[in-house]
């Protein structure tokens, strides 16, 4: 299993679009993803070096397809 951080596009009840970071866990492929956080990740950790690693996983989905609700088997 592996998982990275990924945009997710969700639309809530009224219909409202937001976009946020979450960690993506992915099959055993390490392309097909199967699960997300519930919730949007914050930027935290013990020192500076830790925060400039996560800020730098999370700039590279930046550069990743934007998944949706959709794009998890637990939605369907």
């Amino acid at each position: 299993m592996s998982w990275n951080y990924r945009i997710v596009k969700t639309i809530d009840d009224s219909g409202d679009v937001y976009l946020g970071i979450h960690e993506v866990y992915y099959e055993k492929d390490n392309k097909t993803p199967y699960a997300r956080s519930v919730d949007a990740i914050a930027v935290w950790g013990s020192d500076i070096g830790d925060l400039k690693t996560v800020l730098r996983q999370m700039k590279r989905a930046l550069a990743s397809k934007i998944l949706t609700d959709e794009d998890f088997p637990s939605h369907e």
